[in-house]
């Protein structure tokens, strides 16, 4: 098939975004590289270790030397094809590399060591799939590589908990591989509306000005970009959402301790996946302004419950002491989302450097304000170091990037999402006592106070119930099946409402609750497919819309179909604490 001229341009455009991954992609694998290669002369002789080790060097520094020699050169449309190959050849080095991990360890032999090659090598390809999906041949040249020789090996192995280990990393692969498909479409739209900005910007040279042709331009990037934020983050979460539901499923219907202790340690990468993209994605989408906050007025009794929930089970709350002050019937005006945000940043921030003493929330009301501190008897900030505790990936006494504590980038969110809301923070610390940071929110009025969606606490049922399921992606569908089926319902799912319907017409079951995706497909929307049920039904039948979109119109589309709502990824004991309240009270 020939190539057209848009396509050879896509093309190009793809190579273009793989050559700009190449510096912090070849750096990141030497570092890592030479780090697991110390410590697997625990388990490899010195030599095989070094031998491994220097090739992943050799090959990173292949593939910068590489880069510098293109970036002295132009792309162009007559040369980007050999480089496309190039690039994708040199993905396929770096992930056979990083799978041979999975032959020379003795992961057969070692719980420990098959839980640490399978953390290490989930991650690379899960850490990727954002640097390679531009063109997802590079990503499937990389990860295939990466899992397989573990996967096989799990497999061909003597031993029940090796085999889960095997299929489940042949689930993560096509998972990721499927979802790396879907974020080309969303980089191939993204270009396409760059391609189509250019042509408009053609025509119109020739009647405004420069000036005004540069603003229109600027201005079609900038919603190019808006879109294809939202598009990609409705489409990585997918992944993460059935991942989380696959998880719980597989820590429920685990047989032997092995496999629980196994699952759980997934289950904690897991959640790590999720608040390290919640965090970039967050620090993205204000670094590009497209954040546009839903200022309403709402109490802050609840956000301090949400807070005080949340971190109910945190892992220091056995020594520290975690204090929610009482704010009474104040009401405050702001953006929830973004200002749940910042509150439970300045939190864990403060819990995670706190060794002994409190972290306190508290509010107290000034003029036409309410100030909103956080307080912690850590270890205080240096004055020189007030300013730079506010920029990304900054951290005090963290030289050795402990990924335990944090990526450095809470604080900066912090500070993004408060220039964007207009509150004003302010500091004070003393090294050695502790710190305060206190945010300065403009009071509500206590008339303008939306109802909301019931917020659920801990809820429990244990009667059976029959649920529908309705969500058009095959592996969150499959997911949410299998987790609430183990729960003690009943679930029907279904890809579209015209299979739902046709299920109630054939079997004539009547359903307790409807659960939907948000954004179906055919421009169906959630709110849609659960009310044509209803009608079908006859009455009114409790309903969960599940949505992954970030999009504020269609988070606000969402809430105004008077539903409950919960937002992807969906922890499943909040996602089941819903079920039972809805189920409850219906």
């Amino acid at each position: 098939m020939i190539a057209t001229p848009q396509d050879r341009y896509i093309q190009m455009e793809q190579t273009r975004l793989l050559m700009k991954q190449v510096p912090s992609l070849a750096l990141l694998s030497v570092v890592v590289a030479l780090v697991i290669a110390f410590f697997i002369t625990q388990w490899v002789s010195p030599e095989v270790a070094l031998i491994w080790g220097g090739l992943i060097c050799v090959s990173s520094a292949l593939r910068y030397w590489h880069y510098r020699a293109i970036r002295e050169r132009k792309i162009t449309i007559d040369n980007y094809m050999n480089l496309l190959v190039l690039l994708v050849f040199f993905s396929a080095v770096s992930g056979g590399l990083w799978g041979a991990l999975g032959i020379i360890l003795p992961v057969t032999d070692n719980v420990l060591v098959m839980v640490l090659t399978v953390m290490l090598l989930v991650g690379m390809v899960a850490g990727s799939l954002a640097s390679l999906s531009s063109y997802n041949y590079a990503y499937f040249a990389y990860a295939i590589p990466a899992i397989l020789p573990l996967a096989i090996r799990c497999l061909v192995a003597d031993d029940q908990v090796l085999h889960m280990v095997g299929v489940l990393s042949l689930a993560f692969l096509l998972v990721n591989m499927f979802h790396s498909h879907l974020a080309q479409k969303a980089v191939i739209r993204s270009i396409n509306l760059v391609l189509e900005n250019q042509n408009l910007i053609q025509r119109l040279e020739f009647e405004k000005n420069n000036a005004i042709a540069a603003r229109e331009q600027a201005d079609r990037n900038s919603e190019a970009k808006s879109r294809f934020l939202a598009a990609a983050s409705h489409d990585l979460r997918q992944p993460l959402n059935a991942m989380g539901f696959f998880v719980a499923a597989l820590i429920n219907a685990a047989q032997t301790q092995k496999v629980k202790d196994l699952a759980a340690k997934i289950d904690q990468s897991l959640e790590a996946l999720r608040d390290l993209f919640n965090s970039l994605l967050d620090l993205s989408k204000i670094e590009a302004g497209v954040l546009a906050p839903n200022i309403t007025s709402f109490r802050l009794s609840d956000l301090f419950e949400e807070i005080r929930n949340d971190f109910a089970t945190h892992e220091k709350i056995t020594h520290i002491n975690l204090e929610i002050g009482d704010s009474g019937d104040a009401v405050v005006m702001s953006d929830r989302q973004m200002l749940n945000r910042i509150l439970r940043n300045l939190v864990s921030n403060a819990l995670r450097y706190t060794h002994e003493g409190y972290v306190r929330l508290y509010c107290e009301p000034a003029t036409e304000h309410f100030v909103i501190h956080v307080s912690d008897s850590g270890e205080g900030i240096p004055e020189d170091k007030r300013e730079d505790i506010f920029r990304e990936f900054y951290q005090i006494g963290n030289p050795e990037r402990d990924r335990t504590k944090g990526l450095g980038l809470g604080l900066s969110i912090v500070d993004g999402l408060c220039r964007i809301l207009k509150h004003r923070i302010n500091l004070i610390s003393e090294e050695g006592k502790g710190s305060t940071f206190s945010v300065l929110v403009p009071q509500g009025k206590i008339e303008a106070v939306e109802p909301s969606i019931t917020e659920v606490g801990a809820w429990t049922d244990t009667r059976s119930s029959n649920i529908i399921v309705i969500d058009d992606e095959e592996y969150s569908r499959a997911g949410m099946r299998e987790l609430i089926s183990q729960w003690g319902h009943g679930v029907f799912a279904f890809e579209n409402p015209d299979e739902a319907e046709l299920f109630l017409d054939m079997e004539g079951i009547e359903p307790d609750l409807i659960i939907s995706d948000y954004r179906l497909r055919n421009g169906v929307t959630g709110d849609k497919a659960i009310r044509r049920l209803q009608s079908k039904i006859g009455h009114e039948v409790p309903a969960l819309i599940v949505t992954g979109d970030t999009d504020k119109d269609r988070i606000m589309e969402a809430k105004s179909s008077g539903f409950s709502l919960l937002h992807k990824p969906v922890q499943p004991a909040k996602l089941r604490s819903a079920l039972s309240y809805l189920l409850a009270n219906r």
